[in-house]
């Protein structure tokens, strides 16, 4: 394993593996935040497990368009 590390620390560089690291600080971090939403939905809003599901994917909805957007943004040209 630190032979891979140093291996592409010499291929890309070590500000590479600081991205990379960053990155999946922040995936992980983004998944903490939302079980702190879910219990706010259950416990304060006193939602349903569907309901709680409702908001969420009207939450999530402009992400889920967003590479048709983009796809149709490109043949507009």
């Amino acid at each position: 394993m630190i032979a891979w590390l140093k291996q592409l620390k010499a291929s890309f560089g070590a500000s590479f593996i600081w991205l990379i690291c960053l990155i999946y600080f922040t995936q992980g971090f983004r998944s903490f935040v939302w079980t702190a939403v879910s219990y706010q939905l259950k416990d304060r809003l006193k939602l349903s497990p569907s309901a709680s599901q409702f908001v969420s994917s009207i939450a999530f909805f402009p992400w889920s368009i967003k590479p048709l957007y983009g796809y149709g943004s490109f043949f507009t040209w």
